[in-house]
């Protein structure tokens, strides 16, 4: 199965968030990412169906606003 993978910036444009939003959902583990290339200067990139998911499955997922809290930040 071939997964659709996206940037940032177009998951961005696609869910109406700010890239702020998409890095923070990655840095809270929401949101994974799919690494290309090695070290840390690798390029990521988000599998849609992931974003899609998270839209659909999130009570809290909100773009236009903060991103979901997990559960460690809520209890």
């Amino acid at each position: 199965m071939n997964e659709i993978l996206i940037t940032i910036p177009e998951g961005a444009r696609r869910f109406g968030c700010s890239r702020s939003t998409i890095y923070q959902l990655i840095w809270r583990g929401a949101l994974p990412v799919v690494k290309l290339g090695p070290g840390q200067s690798g390029a990521v990139r988000l599998r849609l169906s992931d974003l899609e998911n998270l839209a659909t499955t999130s009570a809290t997922f909100r773009c236009r606003g903060d991103a979901p809290r997990t559960e460690q930040e809520e209890g």
